[in-house]
């Protein structure tokens, strides 16, 4: 089975931090237009794809409820 592309290796293979990485990838502030490009271009060289269901679950507060008697 083929190992999973990671923001890890993308921000190894580029020098920058991970932090970077995630903000080029989801439209975030703070990343320069050359930073973005260069993200998203090594992104799609390597294969990355976005693990959805990681994002469903980081995006949605899990909402618990405990009934004592």
């Amino acid at each position: 089975m083929k190992k999973r592309v990671t923001i890890y290796e993308i921000a190894e293979k580029l020098g920058i931090s991970t932090a970077t990485v995630y903000r080029a990838l989801n439209d975030k502030p703070k990343v320069s237009v050359a930073t973005r490009e260069a993200v998203l271009k090594t992104a799609q060289e390597l294969g990355f794809k976005a693990n959805t269901l990681a994002r469903s679950l980081a995006r949605k507060p899990i909402k618990l409820a405990v009934v004592a008697f």
